[in-house]
């Protein structure tokens, strides 16, 4: 764990662990942002919902002999120090776990080790 670390550096420690896992992993980011097309308009990008979580992530699952026997879909909702999910941040935890999703909730990598992930 890195003491007094940004949510955003623990969010980068955890893609790099998930990735050396053997995870395909992307950073997703909700909400929306403001762009400017070429006639110097302004325009709101929509992102992904509000409440998604942070990081999603993929591994494909093999048997002994290397035959594929699946996917686990994982999505991990990053935090730091003491601060908590929101409630929006849980519902949606929640509906993507009814589509056989794993989510979970980190402060560190040592978060997804304790879970054999």
């Amino acid at each position: 764990m890195i003491p007094h670390a940004s949510e955003h550096q623990i969010q980068n420690a955890i893609l790099g662990y998930l990735r050396y896992r053997g995870y395909k992993c992307f950073r997703m980011n909700s909400g929306g942002m403001r762009s400017v097309d070429s006639r110097g308009k302004e325009f709101l990008v929509r992102l992904h919902e509000a409440g998604t979580p942070d990081i999603m992530a993929f591994k494909t699952l093999r048997n002994n002999q290397g035959g594929v026997i699946g996917t686990q879909t994982l999505f991990v909702e990053v935090k730091a120090g003491k601060n908590k999910p929101t409630f929006l941040q849980l519902n949606k935890m929640q509906e993507l776990e009814e589509y056989g999703a794993q989510c979970i909730v980190a402060y560190s990598v040592e978060d997804l080790e304790s879970m054999g992930i």
